[in-house]
């Protein structure tokens, strides 16, 4: 009897892949076998990357990197497919998937530069013979290789699990947060609802863009996405009629809710719930909160977290390898004082400007850390009005030392005139006679 053929993606099951939280965050519109693709990618990068020359249009010679994919691997995401015409066979689903990974661009936060950027992750894809070949965006070589800090590690083996778009990009995203400490021990001996909780809250609007529910391609999106702090529900409300689930009730029903149940069916975090915030009575939802704990059956199953994968700093996005104890201490030193920048805030400001973690540690850097600084700029903020970005303002504030304004020049007409000068003591002793003379 021919035994059974062997997985070609088996190889991976024992892998991670490190992704840079610039890139996890950012966001794009992949479709879910470009999304496995670009995790195969980023994982031959840290592995087997390869170097070739190119020739520029002046005819000058550069080098570039690039990683090869066997088509056999993709076919295994999609299986394969019977001919059904122009365009319905397997191979050319994989030279059109080569196609979209080409042109496509993703939106991301450079924390260096403290603004968002947009830009190709690749140079070029391109598939020939059976190989889907992927040349690496030289500009992007600093989010993609040789992380060592403001990274997700993630097992190839659950992001290759996924069958819906949805849960796999939600997945990325929150992964990214509840990270490590975050999410406390992995102890299997206790129910799941007894499980250490981390809160992670977004707008919906940078939800819907994460997931790629908004197709920040739009020339329109990208103006605005190119923005210090882009303000994602006007992104959101210029692309309206493209919006895919446009409405809070649809994308609820077939993003958020069968995304969350193969989260938990299939990943090592489990969303126990989600909270949302609305504006106004019962008006339109605006920010939810995702309520995270590890997987219990998922370990059950799989076995703990192998702790020399990774050492993760507690209360922040960042995981660094542990053998870096120095690093380890800069970065909880920089939490604690990231820390006592957000405790400056009120709840209500928080609240009204939907301001996150990546909000305050802009903040935070723009001060170098000053929490005096923050307090002044804060005072001028509140006494301020017409503000259309806080974190703007913000910074703008802080690196520009801004004061509390003076209270404008009185508009009374009547108080615009020169004061005459007078000699009260003359005024008086006139005035003393005249009263006198009306009764002679």
């Amino acid at each position: 009897m021919a035994s059974k053929k062997q997985n070609p993606l088996s190889k991976y099951s024992d892998q991670s892949v490190s992704i840079s939280n610039s890139v996890v965050r950012g966001k794009q519109a992949p479709s879910l076998l470009e999304s496995k693709i670009e995790a195969l990618v980023f994982y031959h990068m840290n592995t087997s990357l390869q170097v070739r020359e190119k020739e520029d249009i002046t005819g000058r010679k550069f080098s570039i990197g690039y990683v090869t994919i066997p088509a056999q691997e993709i076919i295994s995401f999609i299986g394969r497919q019977k001919d059904k015409g122009q365009g319905g066979n397997t191979y050319e689903t994989i030279r059109k998937t080569a196609i979209a990974m080409k042109s496509k661009l993703i939106l991301f936060e450079d924390r260096e530069a403290r603004r968002f950027l947009a830009r190709s992750l690749f140079y070029d894809v391109s598939y020939d013979r059976g190989i889907l070949y992927v040349e690496i965006n030289p500009e992007m070589d600093k989010y993609l290789r040789n992380l060592s800090s403001n990274y997700t590690r993630m097992r190839l083996a659950i992001l290759f699990s996924f069958k819906k778009n949805a849960g796999f990009q939600m997945y990325r995203f929150l992964k990214s947060y509840a990270y490590g400490k975050a999410l406390g021990a992995v102890d299997t001996s206790i129910p799941q609802n007894k499980f250490p909780v981390h809160k992670v809250s977004c707008s919906l609007a940078e939800l819907r863009l994460t997931l790629g529910y908004t197709d920040i391609n739009d020339e329109e999106l990208r103006s605005e996405g190119s923005k210090a702090h882009p303000n994602w529900d006007k992104m959101i409300q210029t692309n309206a009629r493209k919006n895919k689930y446009p409405n809070w009730t649809s994308f609820n029903t077939y993003v958020l809710k069968p995304g969350i149940k193969e989260i938990n069916d299939v990943s090592d975090i489990y969303i126990s719930g989600v909270e949302t915030d609305s504006e106004g009575n019962g008006s339109r939802v605006n920010t939810l909160t995702f309520l995270i704990q590890h997987n219990l059956e998922y370990y059950l199953k799989h076995g703990a977290a192998d702790p020399k994968h990774e050492t993760v700093t507690a209360d922040m996005d960042i995981c660094l390898p542990a053998s870096e104890p120095a690093e380890r201490h800069r970065i909880t030193d920089e939490n604690k004082k990231l820390e006592r920048v957000y405790a400056l805030f009120s709840d209500e400001t928080l609240k009204r400007w939907n301001i996150s973690m990546g909000d305050v540690q802009a903040i935070a850097d723009a001060a170098d850390y000053d929490t005096e600084k923050v307090k002044r700029a804060y005072n001028v903020a509140q006494k301020t009005s017409g503000i259309q970005s806080f974190v703007g303002f913000m910074i703008e504030a802080i690196r520009k030392n801004y004061s509390i304004p003076e209270p404008a020049e009185s508009k009374n007409v009547f108080n615009q005139f020169t004061q005459n000068k007078y000699d009260f003591k003359a005024l008086e002793k006139a005035l003393t006679e005249s009263d006198n003379n009306m009764f002679i």
